[in-house]
C-alpha cells in the first residue's frame, strides 16, 4: 500500500509517530507500507523535518518512494542524503520512451544508477507492450499504468485489497494479469 505525501503534510514533525501508530493500530507490517513524496518536499523551507520524518518512517521499515523522478528540481545529491528505496521515473520520460531516444536513454540511466544506489525503480504511465518490453530490456523492476488498471474509487480499495492474497497465490490470469503494479523481473 503507498500513500502520497505532499511538502504541506511534513509541517507537523509528528507524522512519523502517526503513521507508525496507525499501521500498529490497524495491524499492518511497516513493510508492506510505502510513502510516496516528490521533490518538492527535499526542497521546502522544512527539509530539516523532512529528513527527520523520512528519516523515523524508514527506521520503523516504512519503504520511501521518490515520486514522479525527473520532473523537479532536487539534485541527485537528494539520494543520498534522504532515505530513499524506490525510484518512480515521471510518465513524462516513459510517454515517448519508444520513438525519443532521448527519453530511452534517461530511462535507462535512471535505472542504472537507481541498481546502483540499491533502489527499486518503478516506471509510470505505462500504457502499451512496447513500452512495457522495452522497460524490461533496460532493467526497470516494476511498471504501472494505464496498460494494467485505471485508478479506482475508494469504494474498490476494500474489495481491492482483500483479492490480493488471492492473486498472489494463485497469479492472476486473464484481464486480471498484471491489475496492479507489475514486477518486470
Amino acid at each position: 500500500m503507498a500513500v502520497n505525501l505532499s511538502s504541506a503534510d511534513f509541517s507537523d514533525a509528528r507524522l512519523a509517530a502517526r503513521i507508525i501508530r496507525i499501521l500498529e493500530e490497524a495491524r499492518v507490517p511497516p513493510a508492506h507500507f510505502e510513502v510516496e513524496v516528490t521533490e518538492t518536499v527535499f526542497l521546502a523551507r522544512r527539509t530539516a523535518t523532512a529528513s527527520f520524518i523520512l528519516s523515523e518512517l524508514h527506521k520503523a521499515g516504512v519503504s520511501i518512494a521518490l515520486d514522479d523522478f525527473g520532473t523537479g528540481f532536487a539534485s541527485l545529491i537528494h539520494l543520498k542524503q534522504f532515505p530513499v528505496d524506490h525510484i518512480k521515473i515521471d510518465k513524462s520520460f516513459v510517454q515517448n520512451l519508444i520513438c525519443d531516444d532521448g527519453d530511452a536513454a534517461i530511462v535507462a540511466a535512471i535505472v542504472n544508477l537507481g541498481h546502483a544506489m540499491g533502489i527499486h525503480i518503478t516506471a509510470e504511465g505505462v500504457e502499451n507492450t512496447e513500452q512495457m518490453m522495452r522497460l524490461r530490456e533496460v532493467g526497470c523492476d516494476f511498471v504501472q499504468g494505464y496498460l494494467y488498471a485505471k485508478p479506482r474509487s475508494g469504494a474498490e480499495v476494500p474489495k481491492t485489497i482483500q483479492d490480493w492474497p488471492l492473486r498472489q497465490l494463485h497469479g492472476a490470469t486473464g484481464a486480471d494479469k498484471g491489475r496492479y503494479v507489475r514486477n518486470l523481473r
